[in-house]
């Protein structure tokens, strides 16, 4: 059986960044404080490669500008992060030979980028599509920002009773509870070792613990003394927790609910051919976007909670179309297939699959 690709979907995390915050700040040493900045300032790209990207690539608000909620160099995409993204695009460019999904051909209408109003989310796909796109100068798609009150990628603007819903999960769940408690000594330990939080600079998250591992690991950096015995038991309980938060209806709902909505609304246009219909549509958003967005498809390897998407992560939602008209949807993570619900291979019918998105998100009236 011959298959066609007939439109492709692209959701993905952003490259590999610098740390969220600085974790120095606060510090009773001060130098330390400005040493961390400087360091990490000197993992970012070029002015000049990213006043290039930016030009051939622009930018589109939905609304006013939008604040990028970072401070220069934290939180920000590195030169790592803007290789490790045009190579995505570089394998998504050659994905699209083999199928012959002739990106030449595609016209701006049939193009849509969405990014939110983080800058190394717009960054990170302004890199992919300079590697997806290397063979078609003339093609210059737009990178659509929506606003914080229609984003369909980080809706917790949208929707701020998210946190609440979490903060009940947490309180009320027995396995929860258990857990958080197990955990609360390492909690106190990193409170006390890590300067900014430990000087109320910040509050503590897991979010944030796991964030300071994460990125020192990355970038072989010395971790403060300490702190490092923690470091695989907080990454560990950062993918409980959210493997716990995405088992919950409303809030897998409100988080996936949107940006779901949207590929499904597009995957039905191009089976109806419709006027507006897009070919070619990327996400670019985070490793919570991606978790959330895999939840909703009951993949396989989103009930693995030591399982975590790693920077650049895409996932392929691929529509194809055999020789007798018959359509059908197939799903790859970096470019392996994945599978999905029942389909171990990977692939299901349009109906399969949309039925099977809507049980977790249900329909937009809901």
């Amino acid at each position: 059986m011959v298959l066609r690709l007939r439109q492709l979907q692209v959701v993905h995390r952003h490259g590999d960044r610098t740390p969220l915050l600085n974790i120095f700040r606060g510090s009773v040493n001060a130098r330390a404080e400005k040493e961390e900045a400087l360091m990490w300032g000197r993992q970012l790209p070029e002015a000049e490669e990213l006043a290039q990207l930016r030009d051939k690539f622009s930018i589109q608000f939905g609304g006013e500008a939008q604040s990028s909620f970072q401070q220069r160099p934290f939180g920000y995409l590195t030169s790592r992060g803007f290789q490790q993204m045009k190579l995505r695009g570089d394998r998504l460019r050659g994905f699209c030979k083999k199928e012959v999904f002739n990106l030449a051909e595609l016209t701006s209408n049939e193009v849509q980028i969405f990014s939110n109003a983080y800058t190394r989310t717009q960054l990170s796909v302004q890199s992919l599509l300079s590697g997806l796109l290397e063979d078609q100068p003339q093609m210059r798609p737009h990178v659509s920002v929506l606003p914080p009150e229609t984003d369909i990628i980080n809706t917790y603007a949208a929707f701020p009773e998210i946190m609440e819903m979490k903060k009940d999960l947490e309180r009320d769940n027995a396995e929860f509870a258990a857990r958080e408690h197990e955990m609360a000594p390492c909690k106190q330990e990193l409170m006390r070792l890590l300067p900014a939080i430990n000087s109320g600079q910040v509050p503590f998250t897991w979010m944030t613990a796991a964030d300071y591992f994460v990125c020192r690991r990355s970038h072989n950096v010395p971790f403060i003394p300490g702190t490092k015995v923690h470091g695989e038991a907080t990454e560990r309980h950062l993918g409980f927790r959210f493997h716990q938060f995405y088992s919950h209806r409303t809030i897998l709902k409100l988080v996936a609910g949107r940006l779901m909505h949207n590929v499904l609304c597009e995957m039905q246009k191009a089976l109806w051919d419709h006027s507006e219909s897009k070919k070619l549509v990327i996400y670019s958003g985070h490793d919570v976007s991606l978790l959330s967005v895999l939840r909703t498809m009951d993949a396989e390897i989103a009930n693995d909670i030591g399982w975590w998407p790693e920077y650049s992560s895409a996932l392929a939602l691929e529509l194809l179309e055999d020789e007798n008209g018959k359509f059908f949807v197939r799903t790859r993570l970096n470019g392996e297939i994945l599978a999905i619900g029942e389909a171990a291979e990977g692939q299901c019918s349009p109906d399969r699959f949309r039925d099977m998105v809507l049980d977790h998100i249900g329909s937009r009236a809901e």
